[in-house]
């Protein structure tokens, strides 16, 4: 899988660029999903209108919406409305009343004028016949024209209006009507005694000595002509309302905060839709799958700022690591499977318990000690989110991991690194110790927490010497052991060179012994120039007798042609990766090997 990766970035081989943006915005990603599935504060089922089985305290500031908006919605209700004043209104009345009766008039005209254009008297015979039809054509008309005036008189009202009323009668309704019209407008009307004001008419007409008929035409009327003098003024009152809804909301954002630690619910206590609403905000309930956007963001934000620090240090001070992709990828894989070591043991274990020193150690031994405290730093500080800010886990993890990047950076022997893990065990515990003390935590606690501290430096030395032999191997990377490993004697091509090749074994030697002194000289590897010295010739173990350190006798080159001869001699580099890659020599040693 790991080769798969790698092969995925040779695509982009050229462009270290484009490869470090992929890397980073990887990493990135799977730390923020890490820290925020962490990080998250603990959830509560609860249903709304049932009694909390909790003491929920607000994990930062909130503040009470729905009480926020209840008080504003109250102050805003009790605004008044404001009126405006109509001078209209008296001149719209009388014309109203105007109109209907010229259409009465006009109408019962146009009734007399038909019959007289068709010549049709009173001692005609068919008069009575005709005049019914006309005015039953006539009735039907005004009844449309009063629709439209918002007049609804019945069909026998109208028809009373237009054949049983005479001329007298109708004058005297209107003068009557203007009248009482024209009083009740000299009072003040709006929209709230308007109802009263209409009865009151009504009333008045009851009381004219005038037909029913006409009084309850009167009646009609009055509701249809009389309009308030005072409107509310839609506009204005508005305004007013939101003006009080914001000043009253906004005053109340003040009254109804709850600060951090402050209690949001007790349990026993009745889960009201306010609250609810809080607890829905805050991301505290079980059910609710709102995503918090300004905690993310701030996580987002947090982690560009620490990456950008990250890259500035290891420019200004790791220029070797800066152009290795092999090395940004081991970092970046031990960075993130120290994370997700954090993530799930945070919830089981003490902040004191993450294995923070298993990254730093790996990577000052593969990479580099520059790279291993920046990167001690960027975990400490990343996991510090999860642990919701523990003092105990950052001074432990900032101490320790800065003390095994500087004492296993240049370890040639296990027991070096296993002597860091103990005497950072030694020193977490004295960190817990001085902090319990510092901040008077019982003894109990002070002795538990000691013990995941010691046990977190045992175990981190454990998990490195074990995992150490497969990141050399998946990377190619070749640590200073290995190498006295590969030098060693005892190693079974050394042995198979010294008994199959004495000659080309002791030529080895003393190329590793001119290699070694070379190098240290110029500030190189002298460990990895005495690995490539000793094992650049054992390609010669496939024909060992064609080389003259070898041969004890006859030369077998005397028997063959001299093409051959160089063949053979020549071929011993690509025989040395052959036999290199068949005991698994690291890829360092076998370059030297096929370029030597």
């Amino acid at each position: 899988m790991l080769k798969k990766l790698f092969n995925s970035f040779n695509l982009h081989k050229d462009n270290v660029r484009l490869q470090y943006i992929i890397i980073c915005a990887i990493v990135l990603s799977i730390t923020f999903f890490i820290i925020q599935n962490g990080a998250e504060p603990k959830k509560y089922k609860l249903e709304l209108n049932e009694r909390s089985p909790y003491n929920i305290t607000a994990p930062r500031d909130i503040v009470n919406l729905v009480k926020a908006e209840e008080a504003a919605k109250k102050a805003e209700a009790a605004v008044a409305p404001i009126l405006k004043r109509e001078d209209t209104t008296g001149f719209e009345a009388f014309r109203s009343i105007d109109k209907f009766f010229n259409l009465v008039f006009s109408t019962r005209e146009s009734v007399i004028n038909t019959l007289n254009k068709a010549g049709i008297g009173e001692d005609s015979d068919d008069y009575a016949q005709v005049l019914s039809k006309e005015q039953q054509k006539a009735a039907n008309s005004l009844a449309e024209e009063l629709e439209g005036l918002d007049i609804p008189l019945s069909d026998d009202q109208i028809m009373y209006l237009i054949a049983k009323a005479s001329d007298d009668d109708i004058q005297n309704f209107r003068n009557i009507t203007m009248d009482l019209v024209g009083s009740a407008m000299k009072e003040e009307i709006t929209v709230d005694n308007l109802p009263i004001k209409i009865v009151q008419l009504q009333d008045e007409f009851q009381k004219i000595n005038i037909s029913q008929s006409m009084r309850n035409i009167g009646v009609i009327l009055s509701k249809s002509v009389l309009k308030p003098s005072r409107e509310i003024d839609n506009e204005l009152t508005e305004a007013r309302k939101k003006q009080v809804y914001r000043e009253a909301y906004e005053e109340a954002l003040k009254t109804e905060k709850i600060s951090k630690g402050e209690r949001i619910i007790s349990v026993g206590e009745v889960v009201t839709q306010d609250i609810m609403q809080m607890l829905q905000e805050l991301n505290l309930i079980e059910d609710d799958s709102r995503f918090d956007t300004k905690y993310a963001v701030g996580i987002l934000v947090f982690l560009a700022v620490l990456g950008l620090i990250y890259f500035k240090y290891i420019k200004i001070n790791c220029k070797n690591f800066k152009f290795s992709r092999d090395k940004v990828i081991l970092t970046s894989i031990i960075f993130l499977i120290t994370m997700l070591a954090a993530r799930i043991l945070s919830s089981y274990l003490p902040p004191s318990a993450i294995p923070v020193l298993f990254a730093v150690m790996l990577i000052s031994i593969l990479v580099d000690y520059n790279v291993a405290f920046i990167t001690n730093i960027a975990l400490t500080l990343s996991i510090s989110i999860i642990t919701k800010g523990n003092m105990q886990f950052l001074f432990t993890s900032v101490i320790s991991g800065t003390f095994a990047a500087l004492f296993v950076s240049k370890a040639i022997q296990r027991s070096k690194i296993s002597l860091a893990g103990f005497i950072c065990g030694m020193m977490n515990v004295s960190v817990v110790a001085a902090l319990g003390f510092i901040y008077r935590d019982n003894m109990d606690s002070i002795l538990k927490d000691s013990a995941f501290a010691f046990a977190n430096g045992i175990v981190c030395v454990i998990i490195t010497l074990g995992t150490l032999p497969f990141w050399e191997s998946v990377f190619n990377v070749v640590t200073p052991m290995k190498l006295l490993e590969l030098i060693n004697p005892n190693q079974p091509l050394m042995k198979r060179l010294l008994m199959e090749a004495p000659g080309t074994y002791h030529h080895s030697i003393m190329v590793g012994n001119l290699a070694e002194i070379a190098i240290e000289s110029i500030g190189g590897n002298p460990l990895l120039a005495r690995a490539g010295a000793y094992y650049h010739d054992i390609g010669k173990l496939k024909r060992p007798d064609f080389f003259k350190e070898n041969q004890t006798s006859k030369n077998p080159h005397d028997k063959i042609t001299p093409n051959l001869s160089k063949l053979i001699i020549t071929s011993h580099t690509a025989d040395g990766v052959e036999i290199a890659e068949k005991y698994k020599i690291p890829v360092p040693v076998k370059d030297i090997i096929e370029q030597h």
